[in-house]
């Protein structure tokens, strides 16, 4: 038995069409897109044709996509580009305030508590027992002096999909930006700005069957961000430096592929994530728990509590499944705290560290999900029981 991958909501393979189509400029096709010769004119108009096929996943405008080197970034550009343009513009609001919830990624906190670090007020909405903020908590943390909103479509822990465009309509004809962190979600479940309704949105590549280290922000048309980092124009001047040719180009091959192919997947990994848990309650003696289970959640992702049963030892003698990340952060090895989402979500330290996330995807197969099933079931019985958590 080789190695079952089900970690895809941690990275995701390379798919086998954007590595052939990354190869020729990782060799002949390798000069800088500015220069005017036809060598820089082939790598130029390559970045314009990813730009489309991402223009085309999220279904917008070509002009309103911004390549970065991945969510993060994206994260960043987001919010603190948006933050400079804010107070340069807003003489009357002395301390403009900020809204997010308590289960953002952690680029959106850290961002945020630098923002509050310099003069932003900072309002961190929470989320209830399923990890769904509601439309009436978030329009009751809005304030007067609100400028700008960040909620994650989706959370990569438990899945926990979020009502966007409800919230879109509460903020519709203010003056609040409303930026979304969607890194978890493009791949998974539709991402159409359509149906978001968010004015910034940020997605990486190597969520989405890409190469690592590209992603995009979406920034609508008639939005205006500061830059962060500073240099040449390209990428409209809000991202300067070298452009990563290649991994544009895979980015955009990726972005094209689940544009034809993320309905057909969604569907397979829906079947395949509800018949692993069918086998896994079928074979093992206890009642599995379901974090999030009343909610939308990815089409992918089980959040899965163990009874009895430490997760670092029950994927130990797994030892053949990749899976994860656990209810606490840290390795087998150490403890480093409670999840930041499952403690927002009211979960237990216990039961926090018995909680096993496990996410499929493109090239998960029957085969696998069959196996995988067998592993977990051989390690809960094999492995003492009333471990506490340390």
């Amino acid at each position: 038995m080789g190695l079952i991958y089900l970690d895809y909501n941690s990275t995701t393979p390379l798919a086998g069409c954007v590595r052939d189509v990354m190869i020729p400029y990782l060799g002949e096709r390798f000069a800088d897109p500015a220069n005017p010769h036809w060598l820089g004119r082939v790598s130029r108009e390559a970045i314009e044709d990813a730009r489309g096929f991402v223009a085309s996943f999220l279904r917008c405008d070509a002009s309103e996509i911004i390549f970065t080197s991945g969510g993060t970034e994206s994260v960043n550009l987001a919010l603190l580009g948006a933050a400079s343009y804010i107070q340069s513009i807003s003489s009357e609001v002395q301390r403009p305030h900020v809204l997010i919830s308590t289960i953002e990624h952690a680029s959106v906190l850290r961002t945020v508590a630098w923002l509050e670090q310099h003069g932003w007020e900072v309002t961190r909405v929470p989320c209830n027992s399923q990890g769904i903020i509601s439309v009436h908590r978030f329009e009751d943390a809005l304030r007067p002096n609100t400028r700008l909103v960040s909620i994650a479509h989706s959370n990569g822990e438990v899945g926990v999909i979020q009502p966007l465009l409800q919230f879109a309509e509460v903020l519709e004809d203010s003056p609040i930006l409303f930026h979304s962190d969607a890194v978890q979600s493009a791949g998974k479940i539709d991402c159409g700005i359509d149906q978001l309704g968010v004015d910034l949105l940020s997605i990486s590549g190597h969520k989405m069957y890409g190469p690592k280290g590209v992603g995009a922000l979406y920034v609508r048309e008639g939005i205006e961000l500061y830059p962060w980092m500073h240099g040449d124009w390209r990428e409209r001047g809000l991202r300067p430096g070298m452009i990563n040719v290649a991994n544009i180009v895979g980015f955009g091959q990726a972005a094209r592929l689940l544009t034809r192919a993320q309905q057909d997947l969604a569907d397979q990994m829906t079947e395949q994530r509800d018949r692993l848990l069918h086998l896994l309650e079928s074979r093992l003696p206890c009642a599995l728990k379901l974090h999030s289970n009343q909610v939308p959640r990815l089409p992918n992702t089980l959040s899965l509590v163990f009874p009895d049963r430490r997760a670092v030892e029950l994927l130990r003698r797994a030892s053949e499944l990749c899976a994860g990340p656990l209810g606490h952060h840290g390795s087998s090895d150490s403890f480093q705290g409670l999840s930041s989402t499952l403690a927002a979500m009211g979960v237990l330290p216990q039961e926090a560290a018995n909680t096993i996330n496990l996410s499929l995807g493109m090239f998960s197969t029957d085969a696998e999900i069959e196996q995988a099933a067998d592993l977990l079931a051989e390690a809960y019985i094999s492995t003492d029981g009333h471990v506490q958590a340390g």
